[in-house]
């Protein structure tokens, strides 16, 4: 939300804010905020009024006037952006002494800070100080508030729903007014109510979802608890079968080993004699060489 800031300049050339108002927004967003530019000639003409309804010596009693601006940056933090860079300074060159300050409230972070020059847009001051007003000057504070109360009843509540009254507040409601402090914080307690009526409601949902995800997982874990027992039993069934297959391989082996071994002594055996048999053979030769001989010289006709 954006508004304006009514104030003064005190005897000791300070800017002084003392009251102001959010009229209705054209645009509201986290990021932006914008209100008719109507606004601030409705404000001067209470100014105006104020100033003159109340006499008092110039001297003395300072004039009121639009001294600031002041918007929120909720959950954003205190700074100023970009656009309310350029926002603060087309505001500067409407004054005629330059005099303008820049209010930025975070409500969710319960902070605020106070611009003094658009050129610092991270250098800022706490909103807080105290205020002393002589009989005069309050009363020109609370006749604004009042013809900005006779605005509101003839644009609505609505075009005007909160008017900032500060140290005011008390005697501006003492008159009849609506209290708006008041009423926005019962919305608000409203508001959270309902919030947390929702919240509790989901609460209540999730947390019987819950309650139907932990029956699901105990499911779950039973189902998981019989298959790793299931899964257990097959390991110790493999590995029974496995060391069974592996001893009937050894078994299967050692076989093997004794039968070559047997069949290598045969082998062994039947060459032994076979060179037996080649020494036999040997002796023979000598005499086969003499019958050959002499079966030749009986050919030729030898005796």
């Amino acid at each position: 939300m954006g508004g304006l800031l009514i104030g003064h300049v005190d005897d000791k050339g300070r800017n002084v804010c003392a009251v102001g108002f959010f009229p209705e927004q054209i645009e509201a967003t986290a990021g932006y905020c914008e209100f008719d530019g109507s606004w601030l000639a409705m404000s001067a003409a209470a100014i105006d009024h104020a100033n003159s309804a109340i006499d008092g010596d110039s001297g003395d009693t300072p004039n009121l006037r639009v001294i600031g601006w002041i918007h929120t940056h909720p959950g954003l933090g205190i700074f100023l952006s970009g656009i309310d860079v350029k926002t603060y300074e087309a505001n500067l060159d409407m004054t005629k002494d330059g005099r303008f300050v820049a209010v930025v409230v975070d409500p969710l972070e319960g902070k605020n800070g106070v611009f003094l020059t658009p050129d610092k847009p991270n250098s800022h001051s706490t909103a807080s100080g105290t205020l002393f007003m002589d009989d005069k000057l309050r009363g020109r504070y609370l006749a604004f508030l009042q013809r900005m109360e006779e605005i509101r009843e003839v644009r609505g509540r609505e075009a005007l729903p909160f008017l900032l009254c500060g140290d005011l507040r008390g005697e501006h409601v003492s008159k009849g007014n609506v209290d708006d402090y008041l009423e926005s914080y019962l919305k608000g307690i409203h508001s959270i109510r309902k919030d947390f009526k929702n919240w509790k409601g989901g609460f209540d949902s999730e947390s019987r979802r819950i309650d139907e995800l932990e029956v699901i997982i105990g499911q779950n874990e039973e189902v998981v608890r019989a298959l790793q027992d299931e899964m257990h039993s097959m390991i110790q069934e493999v590995i029974a079968r496995l060391d069974k297959l592996e001893q009937g391989f050894d078994n299967s082996i050692k076989s093997l080993t004794e039968m070559f071994e047997a069949k290598i002594s045969e082998m062994e055996g039947r060459l032994g004699d076979f060179e037996e048999d080649d020494e036999e053979e040997d002796d023979l030769v000598p005499a086969l060489d003499y019958l050959a001989k002499h079966i030749k010289a009986l050919e030729c006709g030898d005796s």
